[in-house]
């Protein structure tokens, strides 16, 4: 049987140990995953048991929940509004990425121009 290897608590850089390298750039990404690293075998119970698991296995994990799951952090609620026919209470969900319709007599086009001028 081969001998696992343990991890030891000492993150290496994240730049170039993710699978895809999306965010090998991003320097929030950068400067957090050696803490997400250390959090996980946290809780995973290092330093009291080992943990089987390389800083690497963990950025892979952190690049894809980064990359699949934040959309779905950040969402918003609306206020309650009521349908004008029928009263019914509704609410919307908003992100930064999209907004769902309610109805369309709520929403309006917005247009923007001279974003160069501050």
């Amino acid at each position: 049987m081969a001998n696992p290897t343990i991890y030891d608590g000492t993150p290496i850089a994240i730049s170039g140990s993710t699978p895809f390298g999306y965010y090998d750039l991003d320097t929030q990404f950068q400067s957090d995953g050696p803490k997400v690293a250390n959090y996980c075998a946290r809780k995973l119970g290092y330093p009291v048991m080992d943990v089987e698991l390389q800083d690497l296995n963990i950025y892979a994990c952190f690049e894809e929940a980064v990359s699949v799951y934040s959309p779905y952090v950040p969402l918003i609620m609306t206020p309650l509004v009521y349908d004008p026919n029928t009263f019914t209470p509704r609410k919307g969900i908003m992100t930064r990425y999209a907004m769902t319709m309610i109805r369309p007599e709520f929403y309006g086009l917005v247009v923007v121009s001279d974003l160069q001028v501050v």
